[in-house]
This record gives C-alpha cells, structure tokens and sequence, in this order.
C-alpha cells in the first residue's frame, strides 16, 4: 500500500448528483402547487434558486421551501426528500463517465473516501464498480463529524495511519473540502467537472430546463480569490482525466 493518500468527496467529483438535485426541486414545485392549489412555474423556481445562489445563499431548495411553504408543509416535504434521497437508484445517482477509468490509473497510491452521505450509500459501491478500490472510507453518518469539520478529515487521516503531509483532498467545494482538508495539514485538488462530462443529458422538458440553469449558476460558489493563501487550492481540475496528471505534478514538487 503506498505511503501517499489520494481522498476522494463522492457527490459531483465521483458521482453525478444532478438528477437526484433536479427531482428535489421537483418535488418542491409539487409540494407548492399542493398547497397553493395552483400550478407553480417550474421555470419561475429555477430563477429563485439562481437569485439565491448569486446572493450567496447555500441549500437554496431548504430556503425557498421555508418561505413558500407552511411549517407542516415544509416538514412534509423535508420528510420527502430524505425518502427520496435514502431510495436513490442508479437511475438518479450514477457515476463520473471518467470516474472508473481514472481511479485505476490512480491506484498505485492509497484510496480513500471524506464525505458527508447517508451510510446506506455504500452498498452502491459495487454497482458503481468502487468496490474494494477505497481502504478508508469516512463518512459524516459513521463518523459523527461533518463537513467542513476538520475532525472528518483527521478521523480519515487516522484511519490512513498517513500523515497530513502524505495526504491529497480531491473535490468539487473550497468551504467543504480544499478548505477544512487545507486547515489539516493536507493538500487539496478542486475538482470542478464541466457539465458536458458529467454524463446526464437530457433531451427537453423541465430536466434541460434544470441543466441549464446548472450552466448559468452551479451549485456552488467557489471563489478562490475569497481565500487566504494558506487556504487555496494546490490543483485545478474541470474533466476527471486530468486528475493523473495534476496528482503526479502536485507529489513532484
């Protein structure tokens, strides 16, 4: 087993979760027609989650359910989405077109996972053709500890029985991963995938609606310019197949 570790966040850097996001968002427009007893433009709900994402707001689908929603309808809907998410299939969650390929060019070094997901996720693995690729899998839900607490990472790092040093973070968030992976001594890729290699690509309706929105404003706000330089990024990625090479580049220096 090599002495250098690569940890990997699962949603966005491994696996695609925009299908699962977009029928989040679609049960909330649900959720406010039910309660409104009218139609709510699906269009209208995207353009309240790009205002809100611009303005630096985070799980923007909880905030505009909070003030759309009474408070029974609101914990209804949240109710939903945990079943929603706890019952996600392949057909929702599925991996990085790239994803398989490029973890066995990196498996001469030491794999490991720092994510915050549901424990039930792991018996994905195998469907997703991860099995036996990570020797050290931290999850938020085993764990105890969440993103961005740096107790995650050194649990993970423990665990590794790797030293800070020896460490590499790879994933899609600077407050959830470069930064609290930074803070512990680690090094850290921000793995940023272009839409056009995720591999979801819906033909119309509301689920290019959805993906397009995606292209105008992501998820999240990844302002390195924000950061102090103790905490920026050590490599940049936007397709998975640069991993290999950003890795190798970042352990020579």
């Amino acid at each position: 087993m090599s002495d250098v570790w690569l940890f990997f966040d699962i949603g966005d850097t491994l696996v695609n979760e925009d299908k699962l996001r977009f029928q989040i968002f679609k049960s909330l427009q649900k959720a406010i027609t039910v309660e409104t007893g009218h139609e709510f433009p699906f269009q209208e709900l995207l353009a309240l989650r790009e205002r809100r994402l611009l303005e630096g707001e985070l799980g923007v689908h909880y905030g505009i359910a909070k003030e759309l929603l009474s408070p029974a309808g609101y914990d209804a809907w949240v109710e939903g989405v945990a079943t929603l998410i706890r019952n996600a299939s392949q057909s929702e969650l599925h991996p990085i077109p790239a994803a398989v390929n490029i973890l066995g060019q990196l498996s001469r070094y030491s794999l490991g996972i720092i994510a915050d997901q549901p424990a039930h996720l792991l018996s994905q693995f195998a469907n997703w053709g991860f099995e036996g690729v990570f020797s050290v899998v931290a999850l938020d839900s085993l764990t105890g500890f969440h993103k961005p607490d740096t107790r995650l990472f050194e649990w993970a790092l423990t665990r590794a029985n790797c030293r800070a040093a020896n460490a590499v973070m790879v994933g899609n968030r600077l407050d959830a991963d470069v930064i609290p992976a930074k803070r512990s001594g680690m090094k850290a890729i921000l793995c940023e995938i272009e839409l056009s290699t995720k591999g979801w690509y819906p033909p119309g309706g509301d689920e290019l609606l959805y993906l397009q929105s995606l292209s105008r404003v992501p998820n999240w706000r990844n302002n390195t310019a924000e950061l102090s330089a103790g905490e920026q990024p050590d490599g940049f990625v936007t397709r998975l197949s640069e991993l290999p090479g950003v890795v190798e580049k970042l352990l020579a220096e």
